[in-house]
């Protein structure tokens, strides 16, 4: 049986990804995470084809 992560859920979550979460995570307030999230905004943005800023948000 694998270990179950209790956020919505409970889900099962595989081994590797437990071994990563056992890893040190960015910081959100971070130079990466900025960089991180600037990426995702930009890939965002080709993927709903649109020029306009996205927002992203974890509220």
């Amino acid at each position: 049986m694998n270990k179950k992560l209790f956020i919505p859920g409970p889900v099962d979550v595989l081994p590797d990804v437990l071994e990563k979460l056992a890893t040190p995570q960015i910081g959100h307030r971070t130079k990466e995470a900025t960089n991180l999230q600037k990426r995702i905004s930009d890939k965002l943005q080709k993927l709903m084809y649109t020029n306009n800023t996205i927002i992203l948000s974890t509220s």
